[in-house]
C-alpha cells in the first residue's frame, strides 16, 4: 500500500503477518529480511530495495525505498518476475523460504497495481507534489530540491 506517513522514508509498505500454531516447533518468526522476485522457481531471486522491520511477534513491516532509482528497480522486478521468495528466520535459528508463484491472476493484479502507482506518481508530479514517502525538508533526488509530505 502507498505510504502516507511522512516520517517513514518509504514509497509503499508491505505488511506480513504470520499465524502459527501455539505449539509450532520452530517458535515464532524472528525475521523476514526482505522479499525477492525471480523468473522461475529454481532461479536466484532479486531483492526489492527496502527495509524489513519486526513490529511484533510474527508481524513485519517492509518499507520499499522511496528513491526514484530504487522505486524503478522495484517496479521492474515486481512486474517482470513470476515467482516470489520470502526468506524466514525462526526464533530457534532454523531458516525457511516461502516460495509463491504469481500465476496469471497474480500477474494481472501486480500489473494493475503498478500501473495505478505509476499513474498516481505522474499525477502527483504534474501537480508539483513530492513523491510518496518523501520526508519534509530532505533533498528529493529526482529534483535536487527539498520535498514535503505527500497527502
Amino acid at each position: 500500500k502507498r505510504n502516507l506517513d511522512p516520517t517513514l522514508p518509504a514509497s509503499h509498505t508491505i505488511d506480513l503477518q504470520f499465524k502459527l500454531p501455539n505449539d509450532f516447533a520452530n517458535g515464532s518468526i524472528a525475521n523476514v529480511p526482505g522479499i525477492l522476485f525471480k523468473p522461475t522457481e529454481q532461479a536466484a531471486g532479486t531483492a526489492l530495495a527496502g527495509l524489513s522491520v519486526r513490529v511484533m511477534n510474527n508481524f513485519f513491516l517492509i518499507g520499499l525505498s522511496s528513491t526514484p532509482t530504487e522505486q524503478a528497480h522495484n517496479l521492474e522486478v515486481m512486474r517482470q518476475n513470476g515467482w516470489i521468495d520470502l526468506p524466514i528466520l525462526y526464533e530457534n535459528g532454523r531458516r525457511a523460504v516461502l516460495t509463491i508463484q504469481k500465476g496469471d491472476a497474480g500477474a494481472k493484479v501486480f500489473d494493475q497495481a503498478i500501473t495505478a502507482w505509476q499513474r498516481e506518481a505522474a499525477t502527483a508530479a504534474a501537480a508539483g507534489q513530492p513523491p510518496a514517502g518523501a520526508t519534509p525538508g530532505t533533498p528529493d533526488p529526482a529534483s535536487g530540491g527539498s520535498s514535503t509530505p505527500a497527502h
